[in-house]
């Protein structure tokens, strides 16, 4: 079937809620399952403390999703192009390199402010494609995931500085991006790891991290 907004693009996606078409490029990660735009959450709720693993099960979930997708496209289809074409979103083969820390991040804005007990931390990301990758990847800043001293998973805040990554950027084998990504971490836990979808991430050591207001 084609995607509703992108009649030109086959896919075996839909919303979990109106059951429209959709493609990779216009799908929005909700709490359960994936939305089109007309039906996505107009704020996804923050993580909290407790349940800051919901991140790492929206991507579970998506996996599920995506895999009865593709097994019902091939059964009903008898064609491998639509899984091709999904193999190049959802495997990504590129680097993800971490340019800059700061922690903790104070944004000029004052209606901006973090959760009472919680900071900011942002990260200055840069994510390539790989030259030998089998299709291109969509940027997606909610493939991110923070996981903080004490275990707690936290997926990226809303809140932002410029230059913010790139959302739904179609990245060709060997094309590169870059941008910031902020999350909402409680005050008295220190940054453990960082992931992207598959990939992990290198987080520069503390000398090279630093403190600054924008």
């Amino acid at each position: 079937m084609q995607c509703s907004k992108h009649p030109d693009t086959e896919t075996q996606l839909s919303c979990a809620r109106c059951e429209k078409a959709i493609c990779p490029k216009c799908l929005v990660h909700a709490p359960v399952g994936i939305r089109c735009r007309d039906c996505a959450p107009a704020r996804p709720a923050r993580t909290r403390r407790g349940i800051g693993i919901l991140g790492g099960a929206v991507v579970v979930i998506l996996v599920i999703v995506v895999g009865a997708s593709l097994a019902s496209g091939s059964s009903n289809s008898g064609s491998d192009d639509s899984a091709g074409y999904f193999d190049g979103y959802y495997d990504f083969e590129g680097v993800v390199t971490v340019n800059e820390v700061i922690d903790p991040f104070v944004l000029e804005n004052a209606d901006e402010r973090p959760s009472e007990g919680r900071r900011f931390v942002a990260f200055d990301v840069t994510i390539e494609n790989s030259e030998d990758a089998g299709g291109p990847h969509y940027v997606n800043s909610y493939l991110f995931k923070l996981t903080d001293s004490e275990n707690f998973a936290y997926e990226r805040s809303l809140a932002t500085t410029e230059p913010t990554l790139a959302e739904e950027l179609e990245l060709a084998p060997g094309e590169k991006t870059r941008g910031w990504v902020m999350f909402e971490v409680e005050k008295g836990s220190d940054v453990k790891s960082l992931e992207y979808w598959t990939a992990d991430v290198v987080l520069p050591g503390p000398d090279e991290s630093s403190a600054s207001s924008r």
